[in-house]
């Protein structure tokens, strides 16, 4: 159970549940193991977390290479996309997200994989500080 906020990041996930404030179908997608997907987009403010652990964890993943699958780990950041295996397009509720500002929140029940396109701006420069200090004492 942690959360993860660098850039490419992912989760593989049995159940995912996704909050958004943005959500945008894209396109129809190719998976590893002989099967299709639908990958969509999330921005402004995202976040998804393992709500059930894959039930086969030797099976091939779906899209990446060695993503965190054990329950409770989540995402946090400003742009995710996720890989959802059912082709059925996903429906989400509002709910309220940070002040006044409305989420969308969806629970995938079909195995999911979902990976960090942009973290948040203060822990990307949090980063690179860290980068630069580390390279100083270096040399």
């Amino acid at each position: 159970m942690a959360e993860y906020y660098e850039n490419g990041d992912s989760i593989e996930s049995q159940k995912t549940l996704i909050i958004t404030r943005k959500l945008v179908r894209e396109s129809f997608i190719k998976l590893k193991p002989n099967s299709k997907g639908i990958k969509y987009k999330c921005s402004r403010n995202s976040s998804a977390e393992i709500t059930q652990e894959l039930v086969n964890k030797v099976q091939e993943n779906l899209h990446g290479n060695n993503p965190h699958t054990q329950l409770g780990d989540k995402l946090k950041c400003e742009n995710l996309y996720f890989i959802n295996e059912s082709l059925k397009p996903v429906k989400g509720t509002l709910i309220m997200g940070s002040g006044q500002h409305e989420a969308t929140q969806c629970n995938l029940k079909d195995r999911t994989y979902a990976e960090i396109e942009r973290p948040f701006k203060h822990v990307q420069d949090a980063i690179n500080k860290k980068m630069l200090e580390s390279k100083e004492q270096l040399e």
